[in-house]
């Protein structure tokens, strides 16, 4: 027979503060990764502004250097973005039930969108 999950026994296992500062590490470090990529594809030096295109871009992909780049930006994100959605819904969701089902709803769609941005990064 399964136990259930009270408030308490959730309360015990985890106070939050972890999560608290990896989203504000995570925060940074987004901040720093998405200035980097605004200044790599956005910022043109030397005889100005030129139009990008689909070539260059997939061109620019196709460098291992820039797939680990792109991977680490978007499992970032990824992280950080169903972190804070869970971290909301906390405030609305209070049995335990709820919380179980919300938590296992949020991770499943943040490992779908990081398994569809893996293979786009790959697609070249």
């Amino acid at each position: 027979m399964r136990k259930i999950i009270t408030t308490e026994d959730y309360q015990k296992r985890s106070s939050g503060s972890l999560g608290w500062i990896a989203q504000r590490v995570t925060g940074f470090l987004l901040a720093f990764i998405l200035l980097t990529h605004l200044f790599m594809m956005h910022v043109h030096l030397g005889d100005g502004p030129e139009p990008v295109s689909a070539e260059a871009m997939w061109e620019r992909f196709s460098t291992p250097g820039m797939q680990a780049f792109y991977l680490i930006f978007l499992y970032l994100a990824v992280w950080h973005g169903a972190n804070g959605l869970k971290n909301v819904l906390d405030d609305y969701l209070h049995g335990p039930a709820a919380r179980w089902f919300k938590t296992e709803l949020v991770w499943l769609v943040g490992l779908g969108i990081a398994v569809a941005g893996t293979l786009s990064v790959f697609a070249n």
